[in-house]
């Protein structure tokens, strides 16, 4: 008896890794560098929508980066989000003398990201609404080249590359090493025509297709759910790996704050509205689980060789992202956080069932 339930797991742990190997590869082959459509000179009317809230250290970095903007038929709408430093009144000083910019305060009876977001695209007039983070570095061709791509491929939603620079420690090369993989995994699901995953920090829609409905009851997940409503209203979908159209963002410092981040993330998950994302979602949830759960219950050999299995195939999604991307990870932190992330996205799982992180002192909904 125990051998016939030792050979069924060893059966069923086998085929969810291998089918995670193949769709780990098939991925590898759909990513695909986009090209610059250096060419095209659009003169489309655009807007940068950014919720910001207790951003006083990155505020200046980030107006700094806008007002270098190539593209100058766009405004940049920042909407605060009740902040409780000094944002606000450094980004109303910074851009007192720029035309493109539009400072807003949230109203009192209105709080949180989402609701920041829809208050700033109220004031929209350009056909293209692009979206990014308050504390991201932003490239002066960005605006420009996610136009272009909007416009030359008729797109209605673009996707484009968000990637983790300036890491001073190995928990930040390793955030570096999944952020890269997520990005390429979100890319060659929208090259399948199967979108799923995306970062805020960097999309675009086209602006009469915005959906309001993104779930407020939920903290976070702006991002995801509007990728999720222009798949259920069958929008025209790409990404850009283009180099001009990069977004860099710092990782976490701390172990706790990376905790808190993935907590907020795996929250949003349960209230995913299309089909496939639930089933992608947990079909890789599954294969993190067993990839965990073998080293206790199989034997060693088997474990270590689904184990590597599961490794080898992000390994070549990663090498095939850097080369994509142009964006350089250590092939060490890649076979570490293969190692690591089944543990950790097993323990993150768990800790979510009973702890509510803070975001910018607030509690968590969702």
């Amino acid at each position: 008896m125990v051998f016939t339930l030792e050979l069924i797991l060893i059966v069923g742990f086998t085929t969810v890794i291998f089918l995670y190997f193949l769709s780990v590869c098939v991925l590898s082959i759909k990513l695909n560098k986009t090209e610059s459509n250096t060419n095209l000179k659009p003169e489309t009317c655009v807007d940068i929508v950014i919720a910001f809230r207790n951003e006083e250290q990155t505020i200046v970095a980030l107006i700094d980066s806008l007002i270098r903007q190539s593209y100058h038929n766009c405004k940049f709408i920042l909407v605060d989000d009740h902040s409780t430093d000094n944002s606000l009144s450094i980004a109303i000083a910074k851009t007192k003398n720029e035309q493109r910019f539009q400072i807003l305060q949230l109203p009192d009876n209105l709080v949180g990201k989402k609701d920041a977001l829809k208050y700033g695209i109220k004031q929209c007039k350009g056909e293209f609404i692009l979206f990014t983070d308050a504390d991201c570095e932003i490239s002066p061709n960005w605006v420009e080249t996610i136009t272009k791509e909007m416009t030359h491929n008729n797109l209605e939603f673009c996707s484009g590359a968000l990637l983790i620079h300036d890491c001073k420690n190995i928990l930040q090369k390793l955030q570096a090493v999944e952020t890269l993989f997520l990005t390429a995994v979100g890319h060659s699901l929208i090259s399948c025509k199967k979108p799923v995953l995306c970062n805020g920090a960097n999309i675009a829609i086209k602006r009469e297709t915005n959906d309001t409905t993104l779930l407020n009851h939920v903290s976070s997940g702006d991002d995801i759910f509007r990728l999720q409503q222009a798949v259920k209203a069958k929008r025209r979908i790409g990404y850009t790996t283009t180099k001009e159209a990069q977004i860099f963002s710092k990782a976490e410092p701390t172990l706790l704050k990376m905790i808190q981040q993935k907590v907020r993330w795996i929250g949003k998950s349960k209230h995913y509205i299309e089909t496939f994302s639930l089933i992608f979602t947990a079909f890789i949830g599954l294969s993190q689980v067993v990839a965990a759960v073998s080293i206790f219950i199989l034997p060693v050999k088997i474990w270590i060789t689904l184990l590597a299995t599961k490794i080898l195939s992000e390994t070549i999604l990663t090498v095939k992202a850097m080369s994509v991307y142009d964006h350089k990870v250590s092939p060490f932190n890649i076979f570490a956080v293969g190692i690591l992330y089944p543990f950790y996205s097993v323990a993150i799982a768990i800790i979510s069932l009973f702890y509510k992180p803070q975001w910018k002192g607030r509690k968590v909904k969702g």
